[in-house]
């Protein structure tokens, strides 16, 4: 069986911190192979190793400076 456990909530609330030590938790004392997701391009920094990371995919800061979006974008 599958399951499928998703963290959102506002920027700042934790998520990030939350899903490692989650992942942590789940792999350590149960023994579950966990899959972790980072799905916010923004992010600087995820306290964790994500298994896919969109980041590799899209660059805010490429999306800013080809809209003009976003202060002190030339």
């Amino acid at each position: 069986m599958r399951v499928i456990i998703i963290f959102i909530g506002p920027a700042g609330a934790g998520k990030s911190t939350l899903v490692a030590a989650y992942a942590r938790w789940l792999s350590k004392f149960e023994g579950i192979r966990v899959f972790k997701v980072n799905l916010d391009p923004a992010a600087d920094y995820i306290p964790y190793e994500p298994d896919f990371d969109v980041r590799s995919v899209v660059s805010t800061r490429e999306i800013a400076l080809k809209y003009k979006l976003g202060p002190k974008v030339h």
